[in-house]
């Protein structure tokens, strides 16, 4: 789940559509073509505060084939763009946003990929960004980009992308700390050279009673940023 799950947050952050013929609670039916195959990435998904439906698809036929379907099932009324390597296709209907991201893949032929959500905008305005990262640690003047909530298969799951100014392992030593000092079990530990020194990116997984945090810190710059995903049993 949270390999797809990332592939949400790596899109800038885009509002995404869901799939044909599955019903959710408070969501409406999300009609999609024959020739597509549909799985769950989550059926109950916290976007920044933007309540959601998620999932990603598989079809036997190409890009074209899809964005014909929704723009005469949506009568027209819809909006096209680019992120990347990503065709977005978004449409409102005055309740719910609908999104279908396919992954544009020359190499794929006549099939195609990507990932569907439904989503309503109200819940994002009601939420704001007020509760954006709370009640997770963190060094101070860390950024919080996204925070994710996500319930799949009776887990629950939270994913936060942070950012800030210290150095890779000032970050890695504040996590490393606060789960040693909290009883949590260190199962990664970070490799290092014949030096003694900390290479690359830096991991660190914990686990306490069942629950679980995996963190991973990169440099971007003058910046590290840090993923955390939190999966409680």
């Amino acid at each position: 789940m949270h390999k797809r799950l990332m592939k949400f947050i790596g899109l800038n952050f885009f509002v995404l559509v869901f799939s044909g013929q599955v019903y959710g609670s408070g969501f409406p039916e999300f009609e999609t073509p024959d020739f597509m195959h549909v799985t769950v990435v989550s059926d109950n998904m916290a976007f920044n505060g933007l309540q959601m439906k998620a999932y990603e698809f598989k079809s036997s036929k190409g890009i074209d084939d899809i964005k014909t379907f929704y723009n005469k099932l949506w009568n027209g009324k819809i909006k096209q763009s680019t992120a990347g390597p990503w065709d977005i296709i978004t449409h409102y209907d005055g309740e719910f946003l609908y999104a279908v991201q396919i992954e544009n893949d020359a190499s794929a032929g006549n099939q195609a990929k990507g990932l569907l959500s439904v989503s309503d905008p109200e819940t994002g305005k009601t939420a704001g960004r007020k509760g954006i990262g709370k009640g997770f640690p963190r060094p101070a003047l860390t950024d919080v980009i996204n925070d994710i909530s996500a319930t799949d298969l009776g887990k629950k799951s939270r994913t936060l992308v942070m950012t800030n100014n210290k150095s890779v392992k000032t970050n890695y030593d504040f996590y490393r700390d606060h789960y040693i000092r909290r009883g949590w079990v260190e199962l990664v530990k970070q490799g290092k050279n014949t030096a003694g020194r900390i290479d690359g990116p830096m991991t660190l997984m914990f686990n306490k009673g069942g629950d679980e945090v995996n963190i991973t810190f990169a440099s971007a710059g003058r910046k590290t940023n840090v993923v955390a995903v939190l999966v409680e049993k």
